[in-house]
C-alpha cells in the first residue's frame, strides 16, 4: 500500500494496482448499519476495503475499524474534529484533488462502480446540506449490469445476467456438453434454466423468437439444453445453485414450465378459498393447532401444517421455491384470479372479514416491498363494533357486548329469569351476563337506573334486573357466561340458603342499589323484575358519551349511512371550512396530519379507498423515529430509542452520577439509560471509547461512563428507563461488583480489561485521582419525528 497524499482535513491511502483510493474524513455512519466486517487493525482494515470489491466505507473504532459493504450503510453525517469519529469513503480516482471538500471534492454527486463474480455494479455518493447538518448518501438501485445478448432476472436475493444462445452452423444440433463450452467460450459462467415460472416465460419466448434462425432442415421440435442432469435417479443435480427447478429440456411451443406459482383450494359452499405461495412466517409466532375458524393463515411442515388464528402471525416473509416453505392465505373471492402475484393479486391492500359468535371481524392483508425482501402484514384493531343499544366492554383478553334490557310492558311488565334468557336470544343476545369488575358494574347499574325510570304506571314495587348467577343450596355459584371472572365482579348482599334454586339480580333502588343481591325467599320462576342481557359488540357513539380513540390504536373506518345511527368524528387541521360535501377528506385521496406529543412530532397519514362500493378511510403510522444530531437509533423490542453520550465539560472532567442525570436533562433528554442488549451494548462502548479518546490532562487510567442502574446494599439492580429490558442486557464483571455497603450506581467500562463490562461503584465519587474517571453518561434523548 502507498500512503501518497497527506492533508490536514483528511488523508488518502491508495492502493498501488488500481485507483482505489480510501478518503478519510470526520464523519460517523447513521443509525446502526450491519457490520460486514470487523478488523482489528486501523491499517489492515485500510488494505483490506482497497481489496474487497463490495467494501465502500470503514469506520475507525478503538479496537481497529468496522468495514461495510454496498447495501449495508445508507447515509454517513459530517461530523467535527472534536467528535472524534472517523470514517474512510472508498473512490476511484486517478488523481488526488487539489481541494479542501472530502470525500466529494466540490461536486454534489459521484458514480462509483465495481466488479463482483463477473457483474458490474454501480452507485451514487450524495452529499445533501440541511439545516448547517452535512451528509453523504449511499445510492444503490440493486441492479446489475447485464451484457447486450443477455437480460437481467432477479432470484430471491440475487441478480443473474441469462443469455439464450443457438450453436452455430453447420452442426445445428449438439450434446449437453458443447452447450456447457458453447457458454464458456464468449464470458459465460455456465448452463442455467428457469428459476421461476415468469422467468421461464421470458426465456421461452427468447427462444422461441430464434426459431427464425432455424437451419433448412424442417425439425419438428427445437430444443434448448438448460441446466441439470439426472442419473438413473428420481432428482436431478442442478449445477447452478440459483435454480429451483430440475427440468431437463425446455420446450419452444410447447413448454414443459410445470413451475408451482401458486395453488388454489376452494370451499365448494363459500366463496373462501386457500392461496398457497412460498413463504414464512416472520419471527415465533404462537400456532393454534389444526381446527379453528378463525385461521387466516397456514404453514406447511414436514408432518403437516400449522394454523394461525388472527393477531398470532403478524407478518409473512416471502421466499422463493429453493426454501421449501409454503404458506398458505386465507381468502374470499368470487373467482380465480389470472395472475402471477398471489395471494393479493396485483392488490397492495385488501380486506377481509369472517364471522364467528355472530361477532363480525375484520382484517387487512398489505403487501410491502423493500430492497430487501417481500412481505404480507396482517392488520387488526381487535376492537369489535356493537349494536347501538350496547356497549364495549373489555373482560382481560376478550370484548363483549353488553346491553340492559326491559320486559315488555302490561300485563307482563315483570317476568322470570327463564323469560329474561329468553328476552336476551330474542334480540340477537348470546344470553345473560353480569359484572365483571367494580367499574363495568357501575356503568352497568347506571344505565339499569336509567331504564328503571320507565316504570309501569300500575307498579311501584322495587324494580330490579336479572343477571348470570344460580345457586343451588350451595354457598357455589355457577355462571353461564364464560367470560365473567367466576362473579370476582360481583358485589354480594344476603346468605346461602337450602330452599332450591336460586338466580342472582341486580338492585337499582336505594337499600340494594348496586348490589348483586341473591333475594332468599324466592325462587329462579319468581315473576318479580325486569332484565339485563349480555348481546355481543362496539359502537362509535353511544347515549352515554362516545369512545375515543389515539392514534395507532385504531387502523380503519367503514362508512355507514344514517339509518345506522354510527356516527364517528376525523380530528383534522385546516385553516378553514371547506365548503365540499365529501367529508372528512373533502376531495382528497390522501392527507397528511401530525401533532406533537412530549416534545416529539407525530406524523400520519388518513387515505381513503373505495372497494366494490365500500367506502374505508385507513390510518397509516409507522413506528420509525428521527433522533437528534448527537443521538443514534436504537431498537429495543417493538420500541425505538434514542442514545446519545455525553462527555463531562472542563475542568472538571470526572463527576458523580447525579452531575450526570443533570447534563441528560440539560441537552433535552429523559433520564439515564444503558444497554438494552450485549450488541447495542457493543455500539455504545464502541462510541463511548471514541469520545473518550482526547483524554484530559492529568487522567492516565480508567475512563468510565455512568448508566442507568441504581444498587442499594443488594445484589438486584433497579433502573428507570422503561424501555430498558431491565439488566438484561448488562454485561456484567462480578468479580468486581461489590455485594453490600453503601449507595451504589452503575457505571460501563471502556478500555482495558473492563471494556464493555458493567458495575457499580459509590454515586458521589466522580473520580480516584488520575487513574479512575467517570467521564461521562449514557443518555436517552427525545425523537424529534415519529413517521
Amino acid at each position: 500500500m502507498l500512503y501518497s497524499t497527506t492533508f490536514l482535513l483528511f488523508l488518502i491511502f491508495s492502493s498501488v494496482e488500481t485507483n482505489a483510493k480510501i478518503i478519510v474524513v470526520w464523519g460517523v455512519p447513521e443509525g446502526i448499519p450491519p457490520v460486514n466486517q470487523t478488523v482489528n487493525d486501523w491499517n489492515k482494515c485500510i488494505t483490506k476495503c482497497l481489496n474487497d470489491p463490495q467494501c465502500v466505507l470503514i469506520q475507525k473504532i478503538t479496537t481497529g475499524c468496522k468495514l461495510f459493504h454496498l447495501g449495508s450503510v445508507k447515509s454517513v453525517k459530517k461530523t467535527v474534529k472534536g467528535s472524534g469519529f472517523i470514517v474512510g469513503f472508498k473512490r476511484t480516482m486517478e488523481t488526488c484533488p487539489n481541494s479542501d471538500d472530502p470525500p466529494m471534492f466540490g461536486k454534489s454527486s459521484v458514480q462509483e462502480k465495481f466488479v463482483y463474480n463477473g457483474n458490474n455494479y454501480k452507485y451514487n455518493i450524495t452529499k445533501t446540506i440541511k439545516q448547517g447538518v452535512t451528509t453523504w448518501s449511499f445510492e444503490f438501485s440493486n441492479a446489475i449490469q447485464c451484457r447486450s445478448d443477455s437480460f437481467l432476472s432477479v432470484r430471491g436475493k440475487n441478480q443473474v445476467c441469462i443469455s439464450v444462445r443457438l450453436f452455430p452452423a453447420l452442426n445445428y444440433c449438439q450434446k449437453q456438453a458443447n452447450g456447457t463450452k458453447l457458454c464458456q467460450s464468449n464470458g459465460g459462467i455456465g448452463l442455467t434454466g428457469p428459476f421461476s415460472f415468469s422467468e421461464g416465460e421470458k426465456i421461452t419466448k427468447i427462444a422461441g423468437s430464434k426459431r427464425n434462425e432455424r437451419p433448412t432442415v424442417n425439425y419438428n421440435y427445437l430444443n434448448y439444453w438448460v441446466d441439470g442432469k439426472r442419473n438413473g435417479q428420481a432428482a436431478s443435480a442442478a449445477s447452478n445453485l440459483l435454480l429451483d427447478s430440475v427440468w431437463v429440456v425446455l420446450y419452444v411451443g410447447r413448454s414443459l414450465l410445470l413451475f408451482l406459482l401458486f395453488l388454489i383450494f376452494t370451499n365448494v359452499e363459500t366463496n373462501t378459498k386457500i392461496v398457497l405461495v412460498w413463504g414464512v412466517p416472520e419471527g415465533q409466532p404462537t400456532n393454534n393447532g389444526y381446527h379453528n375458524i378463525w385461521t387466516e393463515l397456514i404453514q406447511k411442515v414436514s408432518n403437516g401444517c400449522f394454523r394461525y388464528y388472527l393477531e398470532n402471525a403478524k407478518t409473512i416473509r416471502k421466499t422463493d421455491r429453493a426454501s421449501g416453505e409454503i404458506v398458505g392465505f386465507k381468502r374470499t373471492m368470487d373467482t380465480c384470479p389470472y395472475s402471477d402475484d398471489p395471494p393479493m393479486f396485483e392488490e397492495s391492500l385488501v380486506f377481509e372479514t369472517f364471522d364467528y359468535n355472530g361477532i363480525n371481524y375484520e382484517y387487512s392483508i398489505t403487501k410491502i416491498v423493500t430492497n430487501e425482501a417481500t412481505t404480507w402484514n396482517f392488520g387488526f384493531s381487535n376492537a369489535i363494533q356493537c349494536p347501538s343499544d350496547s356497549f364495549l366492554s373489555v373482560r382481560g383478553k376478550n370484548q363483549v357486548c353488553i346491553s340492559v334490557r326491559l320486559f315488555p310492558t302490561d300485563p307482563d311488565a315483570f317476568l322470570n329469569q327463564t323469560y329474561g334468557t329468553k328476552l336476551c336470544q330474542a334480540t340477537r343476545g348470546i344470553g345473560l351476563t353480569g359484572p365483571y369488575n367494580s367499574i363495568e358494574k357501575k356503568i352497568i347499574t347506571e344505565i339499569a337506573v336509567t331504564k328503571s325510570k320507565e316504570t309501569p304506571s300500575n307498579r311501584n314495587e322495587s324494580q330490579n334486573f336479572w343477571i348470570d348467577g344460580k345457586q343451588k343450596g350451595q354457598a357455589v355459584f355457577t355462571f353461564s357466561d364464560s367470560t365473567l371472572s367466576g362473579g370476582e365482579g360481583y358485589d354480594w348482599s344476603g346468605e346461602s340458603n337450602d330452599m332450591g334454586q336460586q338466580c342472582v339480580f341486580l338492585g337499582t333502588d336505594s337499600d340494594v342499589y348496586g348490589n348483586e343481591h341473591m333475594f332468599l325467599l324466592f325462587s329462579c320462576g319468581i315473576e318479580f323484575t325486569q332484565e339485563f342481557c349480555m348481546r355481543g359488540a362496539s359502537i362509535e357513539k353511544t347515549s352515554a358519551g362516545c369512545n375515543l380513540y389515539h392514534l395507532g390504536s385504531i387502523k380503519t373506518i367503514i362508512q355507514t349511512d344514517r339509518e345506522s345511527g354510527e356516527i364517528v368524528g376525523f380530528k383534522r387541521t385546516m385553516d378553514t371550512c371547506p365548503i365540499n360535501n365529501e367529508p372528512p377528506l373533502f376531495d382528497e385521496t390522501s392527507v397528511k396530519e401530525s401533532f406533537d406529543d412530549n416534545g416529539s412530532k407525530y406524523n400520519y397519514k388518513i387515505s381513503k379507498s373505495v372497494k366494490n362500493g365500500v367506502t374505508t378511510w385507513n390510518f397509516g403510522f409507522r413506528n420509525d423515529i428521527q433522533c437528534p444530531d448527537d443521538s443514534f437509533i436504537a431498537p429495543r423490542g417493538k420500541n425505538r430509542a434514542c442514545i446519545s453520550i455525553q462527555l463531562f465539560p472542563g475542568p472538571n472532567y470526572c463527576q458523580k452520577q447525579a452531575d450526570g442525570i443533570k447534563l441528560c436533562q440539560t441537552i433535552g433528554g429523559t433520564g439515564l439509560t444503558g444497554p438494552f442488549s450485549f450488541p447495542e451494548g457493543e455500539i455504545i462502548t464502541d462510541n463511548a471509547a471514541i469520545m473518550s479518546e482526547e483524554i484530559p490532562s492529568g487522567i492516565n487510567g480508567f475512563q468510565n461512563f455512568w448508566i442507568d442502574g441504581d444498587r442499594t446494599g443488594q445484589t438486584t439492580v433497579e433502573v428507570s428507563d422503561p424501555t430498558l429490558n431491565g439488566t438484561a442486557g448488562y454485561d456484567w464483571d462480578t468479580s468486581l461488583m461489590m455485594v453490600d455497603g453503601s449507595w451504589l450506581c452503575v457505571y460501563l467500562g471502556t478500555s482495558g480489561h473492563v471494556r464493555g463490562k458493567t458495575n457499580a461503584y459509590h454515586c458521589s465519587v466522580g473520580g480516584i485521582g488520575a487513574a479512575f474517571c467517570m467521564r461521562g453518561v449514557v443518555c436517552r434523548t427525545k425523537p424529534v419525528t415519529y413517521y
